[in-house]
């Protein structure tokens, strides 16, 4: 389960943990007593259906000594609700420790099984400098039944203050909710907000100083196919500290802005041989946008140590990798981390007569951005905006595989801040369009006399599509990459289709499409009846449409981006076989997107085009409605059938 200070990512499997039985009762009072009642219950009342419930959770945070303490009581009631047991606690690498873990099971007849093992510690994201960790155990012997509690601290710097989340809402039903704050005493000023959260229950300030707050019967958050990051959806309070004394999110703003600008000027500087760089790789003769694309290349070939694996000391020592402190150092040693290769790229770009300014943002991948949290970290990524032949231009050279002009999905249609000597501006960055997340797919099929298709596929990646293609194999090796791409094209075909990559794809590329060429055998589908032979008309299965199967929604629809998908699919009939009767061509435009379906006859085959647009990539719950509509027309339109006429009676498909 996740525990988080920070909205984070992923999960890893968890270690199996040595286990032995004791007596019943706890004897030591590490742990709150166990009602008999909860022990018996099957099922909870105001949660018809739950896999699993929060008995108790409770955090202790004080943030004088730089802790937080976690305890949690789950109580399982399904099959699926053991998988709680397997717990998976975040914490950023370098600056906090987990430490003081506890856990049990207590089965429904009263013995209790505590956990002896050991937690693993693996590394589940590393970006933008930043470095996730997870510490993950599994608690032993939970069934059905059974209670399971486990505690922990997460433990900084008590010089140091991050924004502290209360998570008032979790994945599932909370019986009883218990959470208090010390603040800090000597560093900035406080700030309290919340989200989601009713009136009657913020969070209150007691004589003794703390924060207190508590909630009983809390839901869960429901668990939706392309719903917001939680984050955005959550009830959650959030503590955090500034040095200003303003609480005028406008003024805070300016501030913060106003010493990022300077410590981006200091380290951008005025160098002459950024000057002398940028003439010799974009002359002046050259058109601006050419010049402006040979500097954004020459950025990228920084080599960017944020995207590489963590090295150890003793690996940067020998590899004699020094502190980076302007522009000149980049150029100097050729290597960077991604907040300095942008500010490079922007060195050279003034030096060549550009006017281009540093951005921040707030990626849209984890959380959004609220202005009236006067928090400085919900911007963590950088980008660069400069002006070509008047226009805006939003960029990012230090993302891996994004060629000129184009952003990882996450920096699309988000809120940034502009720096300037005034503090900047708030602006949006480029909102995405279907046309720059394109995958097209193109086949030469033959149908066997068995009934299989045979041939060949090749896929294109276009945009955002490449993007997140290459930057994925970025951490594999050839044989993982491979496979994770042929996994992706499997789920198109039919079950048991076979696939074989026959080209080697351009992994590290930027500006050029990601293609991908396979050997390809899968079924008809369709069926034989009499002396016709039925198949649906797109060969591909739906696997490339979202399902919304339930007709009411809790949350907005949340697409990382919008998305188009192009195929062209040439099929080759057998002799015994001829086209007959075709479906007819739908051409259906609406406000979510377009979609496109159309099958003609050729000599001895047959050629079906289909394109299947999205416009946007959120969309409120009032749209949801016309979202499922489309998407159900569309596959209804792709099993519309095309009628082939068996015209011999030998070499006929019997099963296609």
């Amino acid at each position: 389960m996740r525990r988080r200070r920070f909205a984070l990512l992923c999960a890893l499997a968890g270690g199996l943990s040595l286990t032995a039985r004791v007596s019943a009762r706890d004897s030591t009072g590490e742990w709150q007593p166990i009602d008999p009642a909860d022990l018996a219950m099957k099922s909870e009342p105001l949660d018809p259906g739950a896999v699993a419930i929060f008995l108790y959770r409770e955090i202790v945070s004080d943030d004088n000594a730089g802790t937080a303490d976690y305890y949690f009581r789950i109580k399982i009631l399904t099959d699926a609700g053991k998988k709680w047991a397997t717990v998976e606690i975040p914490y950023i690498g370098g600056a906090d420790k987990v430490s003081m873990i506890r856990a049990r099971t207590i089965q429904p007849d009263g013995t209790i099984v505590p956990w002896q093992g050991k937690a693993l510690d693996q590394t589940v994201v590393k970006a933008h400098g930043l470095k996730v960790l997870e510490s993950t155990f599994s608690i032993p012997d939970a069934q059905v039944g059974s209670i399971i509690e486990y505690k922990y601290r997460i433990s900084w710097d008590s010089d140091l203050v991050y924004r502290t989340t209360w998570h008032v809402t979790e994945d599932l039903f909370t019986r009883q909710l218990h959470c208090t704050m010390k603040p800090a005493e000597t560093i900035g000023l406080m700030h309290m907000q919340t989200e989601r959260v009713p009136v009657s229950d913020t969070p209150s300030k007691g004589k003794d100083k703390l924060w207190h707050f508590d909630a009983q019967d809390v839901p869960g958050v429901a668990e939706e196919d392309f719903m917001p990051p939680k984050d955005a959806v959550e009830s959650k309070i959030d503590f955090y500290y500034t040095f200003s004394q303003t609480t005028d999110p406008d003024t805070f703003w300016k501030e913060t802005g106003e010493i990022w600008f300077q410590e981006d000027q200091q380290f951008i500087g005025h160098s002459s041989a950024i000057r002398d760089e940028a003439e010799k790789v974009a002359p002046e003769s050259d058109p601006p946008e050419l010049r402006l694309r040979k500097l954004y290349l020459r950025a990228q070939q920084v080599r960017d140590l944020s995207h590489e694996l963590e090295k150890t000391a003793n690996e940067e020592k020998s590899e004699k990798i020094k502190d980076i402190n302007s522009t000149e150092d980049v150029l100097k040693k050729g290597y960077a981390y991604d907040t300095d290769v942008n500010l490079f790229f922007i060195a050279l770009a003034r030096a060549a007569g550009f006017d281009a300014s540093p951005v921040k943002v707030s990626e849209r991948s984890q959380y959004f951005f609220n202005a009236n949290i006067l928090d400085g970290k919900q911007m963590d990524t950088d980008m660069v905006l400069v002006k070509l032949n008047g226009q805006d231009l939003f960029l990012d050279p230090s993302s891996a595989h994004c060629g000129f002009g184009e952003l990882p999905w996450a920096e699309t249609g988000v809120t940034g801040l502009k720096l300037d000597s005034d503090g900047g501006t708030f602006v949006t960055t480029t909102r995405p369009k279907s046309s720059d997340a394109v995958i097209q797919r193109t086949a030469t099929l033959q149908m066997g006399e068995d009934g299989w298709l045979e041939g060949r596929l090749i896929v294109m990646y276009s945009g955002m599509e490449a993007v997140e293609v290459r930057q994925g194999a970025d951490l594999q090796d050839d044989a993982d990459r491979t496979k994770s791409l042929t996994d992706q094209v499997s789920t198109w075909l039919s079950s048991g289709a076979t696939l074989k990559l026959t080209n080697q794809p351009d992994w590290t590329g930027s500006e050029a499409p990601f293609r991908a060429e396979f050997d390809v055998r899968t079924r008809a589908g369709g069926a034989t009846t009499g002396h016709y032979v039925l198949l649906p008309e797109c060969v591909f299965v739906d696997a490339d449409l979202p399902r919304f199967v339930h007709p009411q929604r809790v949350y907005p629809v949340y697409f990382d981006r919008p998305w188009e998908y192009h195929d062209d699919v040439t099929l080759t009939l057998p002799p015994a076989l001829d086209a007959g009767e075709l479906p007819t061509p739908v051409n259906r435009p609406t406000g979510i997107g377009t979609y496109q379906i159309s099958c003609t006859k050729q000599p001895g085959a047959l050629r079906c085009q289909r394109v299947v647009t999205v416009n946007g990539f959120f969309y409120g719950i009032q749209y949801y409605g016309p979202l499922r509509d489309y998407f159900e027309a569309a596959r209804n339109a792709d099993q519309q059938q095309v009628m082939l006429r068996v015209t011999a009676t030998q070499g006929a498909p019997a099963h296609p």
